[in-house]
């Protein structure tokens, strides 16, 4: 109905009841009574038993031809939703005339007209299809831990109005429907504050549901166990099976007893009946898990209930098939899990001296010493609480939890024993296994501290929050050919020539870019020979260049190279930076895509297209700059065979005359004021996905195990993710707050000490828990010796820009011998 439809119209009527006359023989029931005398309605108001079916009724009456065909009405909520904008036209057309004609009056303020997404009844219909309404989310995610049975019953009723687009409802929200039963305790435990902030989460994460489109065959999958049911609808619209509906709901008590086949075959019953809407006389397809059920129909005798759910199965027209519960990934959760979820806990037990000390602090502590003297005195004085071999414990919502006084390294056990004992899960789910049977005030502020400054923590678990560092791009040129990125790009394929690199040049201003055949194996030398004829030769010294931290660069002769004999300045990258010189590593792509397209399958021919690759690239116009790298770098536009077919004529300009340098200077500024908007653009779209570094010169910080060296035998998945913490000695850059920064890292991890931001995680110190169990993380990756002397040096691979910091030094290592 809905269904590939692009463009809505709301409209609202304005106080619909009291549009609607009512009869004189029923004006007299309405009625009511004041001080200035008794007064009746004569138009229909809210409150009445049979308005919104008289109201319904007469608004089905109006739209009578138009229903369910670019019309849907509920009450006084009219959508009119079209395909194309003409007719949307037409459609809106014969609404509102429908509406003049019966003399009705709309809400301009509360109408929205030609949009392409409405929200209508709690839900945001677009052309991508149905998803919640955001301040319905909202809502959710702001609710308060509900305190009676009644406040549960409200958060399951909002819930639920979403259900169907929450895959596993059932299993989230099983611990709170069980409190919502007849003649049950309310307990408010660990599974239903877990359910709780799980319905809250999913709702977040609630995907946009395709409308059903009658025109695509449905695919229908099921899954029973012992505990629920769970199905999910979905249509594959040329983009892959995408879900139309969940659904899912407990296996009443009476079935629990029901074999494996009486299960499996009750969920395809529900599915069936629950879409029975939509799949009603049409073919589709069910997947399920039981391969038993391909047969159902073929059975011999049947028991009364079997032969109930074939009757009703036979009524619809599909292809049952076989699905692995391994593959079977869209079942409900409910139907693969019981409802009680075992506690995993230690089996520490408080011994006799902690619970001496608790019960001689207590009557000494400021909150708790009080109460145990008025409780001592009359057992009865304080309600809530109750005294117990000298230990205070309170009652709050059935649980009884022990209270413990104002002792740091107490309370600092205890919750050492909820979080570092229990896996290191996060604070929900250590605040639940403390605050289960410990009390004191402030604890849930002190758990998420203790949280927080768990180093083992804060170096192992994955970080949900955006990178640090905001985008500061280099600055652009004033022209070209003053700066230029290079990058070397391994084809990962030799040439019968022994080539199998190419060293890329890059004018950060024109975009020009020349591709340069290297070796395998290219040193120094070649490098900078390379560089001298290519480029220098042609096109001058640049006053700037800018790459990455290759070994060749970092050498000394390079360097040598560049500021000795071209005097310009060398612009190199954090260490594991690509994005520093995102310029040349984009021209690397676009090599990659040239070269595809026109090489021979075995690939050995790649450098001769290499010109050809150069050329296409130089010639075609750059999105940054509005002008090809060709005519910026060599102020005019070259020749192509399409110039002859269409009889270009010559340009009417000659070089080196005032003219053609007036001309070429506005090209420079056009494409220097396109520059500059490319690169707003840019920044606004990469911050979005950032956030501002807070560190600073002097704090510590822990450093991505990714950006370190490791032995060979060592898995990367297995190691931490973060490895310090380290003292940040310097900041990089001419801002003060820069996002680059030079790490304490130590000397033997053998790598550049200048890391950017988004390979950083501020450290946050525990000293609030000074009696904090000791915390010994896996030691920093590297083979380690008992090492009495250095024999020898080896040999020693050049050397960064910090001369005290070795860079690739091996030592022989000598034993002395007894």
């Amino acid at each position: 109905m809905v269904q590939g439809c692009t463009i809505f119209s709301k409209v609202d009527l304005k106080s619909g009841y009291h549009q609607i006359e009512m009869t004189e023989e029923i004006v007299y029931k309405t009625a009511f009574k004041t001080r200035y005398g008794t007064y009746e309605y004569l138009v229909m108001l809210f409150g009445l038993c049979n308005a919104p079916d008289t109201f319904q009724t007469e608004m089905h009456r109006i739209f009578r031809p138009y229903l369910d065909k670019f019309i849907v009405v509920y009450l006084d909520d009219i959508l009119v939703f079209s395909k194309t904008t003409r007719e949307h036209v037409e459609h809106l057309t014969l609404v509102l005339q429908s509406l003049r004609d019966s003399q009705y009056k709309i809400n301009k303020e509360k109408s929205s007209f030609g949009i392409p997404s409405v929200i209508y009844l709690g839900h945001v219909i677009s052309g991508d299809g149905l998803a919640p309404e955001a301040a319905k989310i909202v809502a959710i995610q702001e609710w308060s831990q509900p305190q009676t049975v009644r406040d549960v019953r409200s958060f399951l009723g909002l819930a639920s109005y979403y259900r169907k687009f929450v895959r596993n409802f059932s299993a989230m929200a099983a611990p709170l429907a069980n409190l919502t039963k007849k003649d049950t305790l309310f307990l408010w435990s660990l599974h239903c504050q877990m359910a709780f902030a799980q319905l809250k989460q999913a709702s977040t994460r609630a995907p946009v549901l395709k409308l059903p489109d009658p025109s695509l065959p449905f695919v229908l999958t099921t899954d029973a166990s012992q505990y629920g049911i769970g199905a999910v609808l979905q249509q594959n619209d040329g983009n892959g099976l995408r879900p139309v509906e969940y659904m899912s709901k407990k296996i009443k008590t009476q079935k629990l007893q029901d074999s494996t086949y009486e299960k499996k075959l009750y969920a395809l019953v529900s599915a069936l009946k629950h879409w029975k809407h939509f799949l009603l006389g049409r073919h589709f397809k069910i997947f399920s898990d039981h391969s038993t059920l391909q047969w159902l129909k073929s059975q011999g005798e049947l028991n009364d209930k079997l032969a109930r759910y074939i009757q009703f199965i036979d009524m619809f027209d599909f292809e049952l098939k076989h699905k692995k519960g391994c593959y079977n990934k869209v079942v409900d959760a409910l139907s693969r899990r019981p409802d009680s979820f075992a506690l995993i806990s230690s089996t520490h037990s408080f011994g006799e001296e902690y619970c001496r000390t608790i019960a001689r602090l207590l009557p000494q502590d400021e909150t708790f010493g009080p109460i145990v003297r008025n409780l001592q005195a009359n057992p009865n004085s304080e309600p809530g609480y109750s005294l117990s071999s000298d230990l205070l414990y309170t009652y709050n919502r059935g649980e009884e939890r022990l209270c413990i006084p104002q002792d740091q390294r107490l309370r600092t056990l205890l919750m050492s024993e909820c979080h570092d004992a229990r896996g290191h899960f996060g604070f929900l789910k250590s605040y639940a296994a403390l605050s289960q049977r410990f009390f004191w005030k402030e604890m849930r502020s002190e758990m998420l501290r203790y949280v927080d400054t768990c180093e083992l923590c804060q170096g192992n678990k994955v970080q949900r929050k955006p990178p640090l560092g905001l985008l500061k791009p280099l600055p652009i040129p004033d022209g070209p050919p003053q700066s230029v990125s290079i990058d070397f790009t391994d084809l990962g394929k030799t040439t019968p020539c022994g080539m199998r690199q190419v060293m890329v040049y890059v004018d950060r201003f024109s975009k020009c870019a020349e591709f340069i055949l290297l070796p395998e194996v290219a040193r120094v030398p070649a490098v900078r020979t390379a560089f001298s004829e290519r480029w220098v030769t042609h096109h001058g010294p640049p006053t700037s260049i800018v790459n990455d931290r290759d070994p060749k660069f970092c050498s000394e002769e390079w360097q040598s190279y560049c500021k000795e004999y071209l005097h310009y300045r060398l612009d190199m990258t954090s260490g594991h930076h690509p994005e520093a010189n995102g310029l040349a590593e984009v021209m690397n792509q676009v090599l990659f895509q040239l070269l595809r397209p026109v090489i021979s399958p075995d690939q050995q021919d790649w450098d001769l297209h290499l010109a050809r690759a150069q050329l296409m690239y130089n010639m075609f116009v750059h999105s940054s700059t509005g002008f090809s790298p060709y005519r910026l770098y060599w102020e005019r536009e070259p020749h192509q065979p399409l110039d002859d077919v269409i009889d270009k004529a010559k340009p009417d300009l000659t070089p080196d005359t005032a003219e053609f340098a007036r001309r070429y200077h506005l090209d420079v500024e056009r494409a220097r004021a396109n520059l500059f908007k490319a690169q707003e653009v840019m920044i606004e779209q990469a911050n979005r996905q950032r956030r501002p570094s807070p560190i600073r010169t002097g704090d510590h910080v822990w450093v991505a195990s990714s950006e370190l060296s490791r032995e060979e035998d060592i898995s990367p998945q297995l190691l931490p993710r973060y490895l310090g913490p380290w003292q940040v000695l310097d900041t990089v850059g001419a801002d003060a707050f820069g996002s680059s920064y030079v790490i304490d890292v130590p000397l033997h991890l053998r790598t550049y000490p200048v890391l950017h931001a988004s390979k950083l995680l501020p450290f946050t110190p525990a000293d609030a828990f000074p009696d904090r169990p000791p915390q010994f993380g896996p030691p920093i990756p590297g083979k380690g010796y008992d090492v009495e002397w250095i024999e020898d040096v080896a040999y020693r691979i050049g050397a960064d820009q910090n001369k005290n910091r070795p860079f690739n030094t091996k030592y022989k290592i000598a034993q002395r011998k007894t």
